[in-house]
């Protein structure tokens, strides 16, 4: 589960950067002026705070950088309904049950970036 969520995250982040290869800051650290559409979408999507949320926990990860970020995880499975041994670390835990980063759902982050993407870039790619 957790490696899974990992992917997920790093994707999404990197996502961006597929759409728009080679768009980077100039020296003096400023987006330079976007000139398609994929360029514009890069500068778009970072507008959106949970992208920020899961740019941070993308390098944060990647870079084994320590945040400003609350993450948390909560427990609480019943024995019957695990279904793997293997994600479970604290056997008195059992496996997690939700990943929250800031008070709010993992999972509420990443569909709203999802959703983001969607909207905003595949539909219109079409």
């Amino acid at each position: 589960m957790v490696s899974e969520l990992l992917f997920l995250i790093m994707s999404l982040n990197h996502l961006r950067e597929w759409i728009a290869p080679g768009y980077k800051k100039n020296k003096d650290g400023n987006w330079p002026t976007p000139h398609n559409l994929q360029e514009q979408f890069f500068l778009t999507i970072w507008d959106l705070p949970e992208f920020k949320t899961i740019n941070k926990l993308c390098n944060g990860t990647k870079h084994f950088i320590s945040n400003q970020q609350l993450t948390s995880t909560v427990y609480g499975v019943n024995f019957d309904d695990w279904d793997s041994f293997d994600d479970v670390q604290n056997f008195d835990n059992g496996p997690p049950q939700i990943f929250k980063v800031d008070g709010i759902n993992v999972e509420t982050v990443l569909l709203k970036v999802l959703e983001f993407y969607s909207k905003n870039w595949f539909e219109k790619s079409q």
